[in-house]
């Protein structure tokens, strides 16, 4: 997530705590429905990738939000 200047610090607040988002960004957690909804809301995607891959969506969410970022500059 870092490489494209987006990092767990910006989920702070969207999913918890720096403490939860650690915790849910290196598997240790899994994502809630809250938790989902505000990353689909935070990445511009459907919520329900979060709450059928989990926390390997992340990185799909991740992803889609640095091409949409690059292609609207």
């Amino acid at each position: 997530m870092e490489s494209s200047g987006t990092c767990q610090a910006d989920l702070v607040g969207i999913i918890g705590s720096s403490g939860v988002v650690s915790e849910v960004v290196n598997g240790k957690r899994a994502i809630s429905k809250a938790q989902a909804k505000a990353l689909g809301d935070y990445f511009k995607i459907s919520r329900s990738l979060f709450i059928l891959f989990g926390n390997w969506a992340l990185g799909i969410g991740h992803w889609l939000f640095v091409i949409r970022k690059t292609t609207n500059q």
